[in-house]
């Protein structure tokens, strides 16, 4: 999924003279003790506080980690994630069976699966929204992720207009059936992605849900207002695990100013930064949450467009490059020349690493264009953040040195620069992706030739058999091919990898339970508890003064 990266800024703080400071904490033990003398009988609210931007709520176009996040509360599919080892649990599915060598999964439903108007969740929901998803086509970015169902490829291409092809069944209200082409190990972590939700008939064939003041789902929360400044959820009591769930609602502020969000966050106020917080100012010790994550920053090239379709050129362009500054270590956690982050049993492999002025230009020479000439104009398209600008400025410096081309960069805003990487709009673009899955599959399948999130448009068969001759697989040997496969991908240099990059939260686990830090950053709200309410560390209590 695509992920919204945030930068944590750093100010200097300034000495307070002492009788303002005095009138401050007053101030702030008086509106903390209020803020921690509730009402027993109040609705216990979990507030998290991130920078604006849109949110897509219809799953059949969710693109983000951040809407990954808010789908926890609002959205169920027939498996959820465990909060601490990712690994698929009951959802709506109360159970299930794997059957026929790993090709058939046969779920029963809760009976008491419900969205919020107290309807009930039915296996024809699911069938209908998935069908629905592959019927898209391209404009339902994660359709590809049904690619191992039987018949669910050929129909998402339009190859077989019949949905009764699709190995989809809804056997009854209770039981559906999946029928898969090959085993596929990952599958029931496929099926925890955020998009593979059943939406309620009422909303299925509305494509534009900006008008509505609540979608229909089935998860722990429901909507109760929105607007351009909030997000209020309140608990679906129709839901089955309702009585896990300790807040009775979920509140998400959009807040674009850092230290005034930085400030509630220190007050008691806000219990999840989400993005939008400067680090130096926060005053509750251990808050700042690190965590490894499943994701990879990388750059690439539109490998549609000649004549950048040719291997040669990639290569030599990306040869010509001062990768060791371009990876810095004095900016990244965990620079990186691969494309999948390090896990456990995955091999090593070769990624391109060291700059080579003299190979790059016998490269061009041999495929027909010597010093450059001949190339056409390089357009970077990259976000409008300072390390974007900082590799573009090493981009152009290298290519305008050594060849004979024009290159130009332009820095857009999230949106527009998203849409442009959709559009095919630029010869070299970028990417922050989060793993939709905790598999090595969620990053090689974005580049396979139909994918419908390939915005690079590289298309070679020969890295299609590579996965596709991985289905099957299991353990070391699956592995093993995955990690030829990325190496095949990774030398034919429409990719280039930077930085496997962290999460960054901030939230005191010493007062909020069931947040736990994981390689997706994912965290299911429904399992949020309060351990404790506290003031923070630093105001005085009334009786210190």
């Amino acid at each position: 999924m695509n992920s919204l990266f945030f930068r944590i800024t750093s100010h200097v703080i300034k000495p307070i003279p002492g009788l303002f400071l005095i009138l401050i904490l007053l101030v702030s033990i008086s509106g903390t003790q209020e803020l921690f003398a509730q009402d027993a009988d109040e609705n216990k609210t979990f507030i998290m506080s991130m920078r604006s931007g849109e949110i897509e709520l219809n799953p059949l176009f969710t693109y983000t980690s951040l809407e990954a996040q808010i789908y926890t509360a609002l959205y169920e599919g027939l498996v959820a994630y465990d909060p601490f080892s990712l690994r698929p649990i009951d959802g709506v599915a109360r159970s299930w069976e794997i059957l026929d060598d790993g090709t058939r999964y046969r779920f029963s439903l809760n009976q008491d699966a419900r969205y919020w108007n107290g309807d009930r969740v039915t296996a024809d929901h699911f069938r209908d929204s998935w069908l629905k998803m592959l019927s898209l086509g391209e404009q339902s970015p994660f359709g590809f992720l049904l690619d191992p169902v039987t018949g669910a490829r050929d129909f998402r291409l339009g190859r077989n207009p019949d949905p009764e092809s699709v190995g989809i069944i809804a056997v009854s209200d209770d039981v559906l059936e999946i029928t898969l082409d090959n085993p596929t190990s990952h599958f029931l972590s496929i099926l925890a992605h955020q998009s593979l939700v059943a939406i309620h008939p009422d909303n299925l064939h509305t494509e534009d849900w900006s008008g509505l003041d609540s979608p229909l789902g089935s998860g722990p929360y429901q909507i109760i207002e929105r607007n351009e400044d909030r997000i209020l959820m309140e608990r679906n009591e129709y839901y089955w695990d309702r009585d896990h769930s300790e807040y009775d609602r979920i509140l998400i502020q959009f807040n674009d100013d850092n230290s005034d969000a930085t400030a509630r966050f220190n007050s008691g106020e806000i219990q999840w930064l989400y993005s939008g917080f400067n680090y130096s100012e926060i005053q509750i010790p251990n808050s700042l949450q690190i965590t490894p994550q499943f994701a990879t920053s990388y750059y690439f090239f539109s490998a549609e467009k000649p004549p950048f379709d040719d291997e040669r050129i990639r290569r030599a362009l990306m040869l010509l490059l001062p990768l060791n500054e371009i990876r810095s270590e004095e900016i990244y956690f965990v620079p990186s020349a691969n494309l999948i982050p390090q896990i456990p049993g995955y091999p090593d492999v070769n990624g391109i690493e060291d700059r080579d002025v003299k190979a790059a230009l016998d490269l061009l020479k041999d495929a027909g264009y010597e010093g450059g000439l001949g190339l056409p104009e390089i357009q970077i398209v990259l976000t409008d953040d300072r390390e974007s600008m900082r590799i573009a400025a090493l981009m152009e410096e290298a290519w305008t040195e050594s060849l004979d081309v024009r290159v130009t960069s332009s820095f857009l805003g999230y949106r527009e620069h998203q849409e442009a990487m959709r559009q095919g709009e630029f010869v070299i673009g970028s990417l922050a992706w989060v793993a939709d899955y905790a598999d090595p599959m969620s990053f090689l399948q974005l580049w396979t030739s139909d994918s419908t999130i390939n915005d690079s448009g590289y298309r070679d068969d020969e890295f299609d058999s590579l996965l596709e001759e991985s289905n099957g697989l299991s353990g070391t040997e699956r592995f093993e091919q995955l990690g030829r496969a990325e190496e095949y991908l990774l030398q034919s240099a429409v990719v280039m990898p930077v930085s496997h990059s962290p999460s960054f939260n901030i939230i005191d686990l010493e007062v909020v339970g069931g947040w736990y830090p994981n390689p997706l950053d994912i965290h299911p709200f429904k399992y949020f508890y309060e351990i404790s309410r506290k003031p923070p560390a630093n105001v005085a209590s009334a009786g210190d003064l």
